[in-house]
């Protein structure tokens, strides 16, 4: 055979080894067949719908989609004749049945037989060529079937487009006779098709008009322009109201064969919505523009009344507030619980004085004060309780002025006798009245800020600390007159000029890092800190000052303000207070010393108690972190604490058995009786409550008062701990040593119950 075929005869190999490909290519192009190659299945899906090819020979056991799964897609996406070839392996592990119900035609094994593969292909492209004249007519019919299946879907889809449109749809003929109607117009007009079909549109929204030519009233129709799309052949817009809506109305014709208009549709949309838009847009622009006006208003160097008479003339100028041109605008006196006239515009003198002053709840503007709402009157009513001899027809809108539920005013329009209460009129007004609130505020704020600034002007002149601001460069930026003073330098002569003007040089090179390090780190050890340092003075003497800053940001950057007072005469007087407080503490330690050997000459077995006592008091008041002056004052009244012992009767202190209760009952006395020896001198610390206190206990079972928790002073705690401790680990004439281990079991045990914790924990520390 020849195997010639034409050039619509292409097979399309659907296999993923390139190998069988070119072995197809090589037996089958001597034929003269054009001869493609997929790789895979989803390519042999994409190829087929661009070829069309006669022959597919389809690999079946391709990775990913097998040739079943292929076969599927391409009888349902494809409906061009062609002969599918399955192949298949040596083993012929496929399901022949299986594939002749999906419409595989033929089957070949590999490997391919060159006799076998050319006559198993070219016997089929001869069945196709055989079947295209019959299929091609099954082919058009099925496409025949298939547009009209198609036409009757659209219908279908136009009807229930046509019926639930969100706008009203409706056909007339060349008589304005409805023939079809959509249910949006059913719902929107009210009728039932019986009562329009096949009728006249005038007769359903058609209205009465004298007709001359025609002598009488005849029904019109002015609901859209037919007329005119009758002339001009070109479809008509027309808006009308209707009740309470706003219609759109688009007339479209629709031409005969021969050209000529053979009826219409008319598209009916509610508008009601976008017309209620519109106005308020154009209110919103109105509203924007007025407030951009007051707002530009406010912002000029004018007083609050110039202002508010302004912004008054401003608002009666927009026509719609114009008619009367009439109105005023009051501010509220809290104290007086009344309202104040402030801006005016046309009132007469007679109405000028019965409106000067208006109590809150009175009339309509206190009524509006007093409510906070917008009082509306239409004509001069009984709630008009102000009048005046010849007062005229009119209304008012009364809109409060407020601001954070606090009412500062009232702004007052006049409108003409009869007008109606209008929505838009009143947010426009009510508008005006709240962009006023924040001008009030924020002028009486201005007001406010200028007379601190005046205030604390005065506060710094008048001040005898230097006050001194530099920027972020470290250069002097204000220097009050106290600066002057004290630095000799006029602020002329330190404008922008570096601090270390008014620096010694050897503090310099320190400032200068710290001024780098706090505009890297935004830090600084002297914010929220006194300090003190060395001030230069314009003839070169250096003098002491203490001084603290405060760093502040400004639009133009960041600066520090620096409080500074000369401490010359106080650094000379507390080295002279220093020098009589060490005096009178040498004094004070020479007369502790003295009462200490007295008590000790007088009791020889405790000589050197008070002494250690006083060493290990003071030792915990340190580690305790007390002051420099709290621990003194424990040393010396550690050293006197016994010093009442002195009453007691030497025989009595010095026995070495056991004590009777009257006798120590007379030891016990001891801390009151130093109290009185010591309440008569007149010490730097309360020495004398300390040693009366020191034998007092937390849980209040000491003496002589039984004091308890912080009814005793800290350090007469301190000393207790002490003295128990020294006592207990020293001989006594009684007793010998009990040793540190008991003395540690005492303290440990009695912990935050007869002695103080933080004192015993401190010792604790120490040991």
């Amino acid at each position: 055979m020849n195997g010639q075929l034409d050039f619509k005869d292409k097979v399309l190999v659907i296999d993923d080894e390139q190998a069988v490909h070119d072995l197809i290519h090589k037996h089958l192009s001597s034929d003269g067949q054009e001869v493609y190659h997929a790789l895979n299945a989803e390519a042999g899906l994409s190829m087929s719908g661009k070829l069309r090819p006669a022959v597919i020979l389809l690999d079946m056991n391709m990775p990913i989609m097998d040739g079943h799964e292929f076969l599927d897609i391409f009888r349902e996406r494809f409906l061009f004749p062609c002969s599918i070839i399955a192949v298949a392996g040596p083993a012929g592990d496929v399901n022949f049945e299986r594939c002749f119900k999906k419409g595989v035609s033929s089957f070949l094994h590999k490997p391919f037989n060159s006799y076998e593969l050319r006559a198993v292909v070219n016997s089929s492209v001869n069945m196709q060529r055989l079947q295209r004249p019959v299929t091609g007519e099954l082919s058009q019919r099925k496409a025949i079937k298939s547009i009209e299946e198609k036409h009757l879907r659209l219908l279908d889809e136009f009807e229930t487009i046509f019926d639930n449109a969100p706008f009203g749809l409706a056909y007339l003929d060349t008589e304005f006779n409805v023939f079809k109607m959509n249910r949006f117009l059913y719902d929107f007009t009210g009728f039932n098709p019986e009562d329009i079909i096949g009728k006249p549109c005038y007769e359903t929204v058609g209205e009465f008009a004298a007709d001359n030519a025609k002598g009488g009233n005849v029904r019109v129709c002015s609901f859209c322009n037919k007329a005119e799309v009758f002339m001009t052949g070109e479809r008509t817009t027309f808006e009308r109201p209707l009740g309470d809506h706003f219609l759109k109305v688009t007339t479209v014709p629709h031409f005969s064969k021969n050209r000529s208009i053979d009826h219409f549709l008319e598209v009916v949309e509610d508008i009601t919505w976008q017309k209620e838009a519109e106005e308020k847009i154009v209110r919103h622009y109105q509203i924007q523009g007025t407030i951009n006006s007051i707002l530009q208003i406010s912002i000029e160097p004018i007083s609050l009344t110039d202002v508010l008479q302004q912004v008054l003339d401003l608002v009666l100028s927009i026509p719609r507030f114009s008619l009367k041109s009439k109105g005023s605008i009051h501010l509220m006196d809290d104290k007086a619980r009344s309202l104040t006239l402030i801006a005016q515009h046309n009132y007469t003198e007679v109405q000028l004085k019965a409106c000067a002053t208006v109590p809150l709840g009175v009339c309509l503007c206190g009524a509006a004060a007093n409510t906070g709402e917008v009082v509306y009157s239409e004509m001069v009513d009984a709630r008009h309780t102000i009048t005046y001899e010849d007062i005229a027809p009119h209304g008012h809108y009364c809109v409060p002025i407020v601001n954070d539920n606090k009412v500062l005013g009232v702004l007052n329009i006049s409108i003409p006798e009869g007008h109606k209460r209008e929505a838009g009129e009143e947010d426009f007004l009510t508008a005006i009245a709240n962009t006023l609130a924040g001008v009030i505020v924020r002028k009486r704020s201005d007001a406010q800020i200028l007379e601190r600034e005046e205030h604390f002007r005065s506060v710094v002149e008048s001040t005898r600390n230097a006050i001194i601001t530099i920027n972020s460069e470290g250069k002097i930026f204000f220097w009050n007159r106290a600066a002057e003073d004290i630095f000799g330098y006029t602020f002329n002569e330190v404008k922008d000029k570096p601090l270390t003007k008014i620096i010694p040089e050897r503090f310099q090179e320190d400032h200068l890092k710290e001024i780098n390090r706090v505009m890297k780190t935004g830090k600084t050890r002297a914010i929220g800190e006194t300090l003190e340092l060395y001030g230069l003075r314009k003839d070169g003497s250096e003098f002491p000052v203490e001084f603290s800053v405060a760093r502040w940001e400004a639009s133009v950057g960041t600066f520090f303000t620096a409080v500074l007072v000369d401490i010359t005469k106080r650094k000379q007087a507390d080295a002279n207070l220093a020098e009589s407080f060490d005096n009178l503490r040498k004094a004070v330690g020479g007369i502790i010393r003295t009462l200490s050997m007295a008590v000790e000459a007088k009791d020889p077995y405790t000589a050197g108690h008070q002494r250690r006592v006083a060493d290990l008091a003071r030792a915990i008041a340190t580690e305790m972190g007390l002051s420099k002056y709290q621990i003194e004052g424990v040393r010396m009244a550690g050293a006197i604490h016994d010093l009442g012992k002195i009453w007691v009767p030497t025989e009595i202190l010095s026995k070495p058995g056991r004590l009777h209760e009257s006798e120590f009952t007379l030891i016990k006395n001891h801390s009151h009786v130093g109290f009185e020896i010591l309440k008569t001198i007149d010490f730097l610390w309360p020495i004398d409550q300390m040693v009366l206190q020191h034998h007092e206990k937390l849980d209040g079972s000491g003496y002589p008062n039984g004091l308890s928790g912080d009814e005793i002073l800290i350090e007469a705690r301190i000393i207790c701990v002490a003295d128990i401790i020294e006592a207990m680990s020293s001989h006594r004439p009684y007793r010998p040593s009990l040793g540190m281990n008991i003395t540690m079991d005492e303290i440990v045990s009695n912990r935050g119950i007869l002695y103080d914790a933080d004192v015993v924990d401190a010792y604790l520390r120490l040991a």
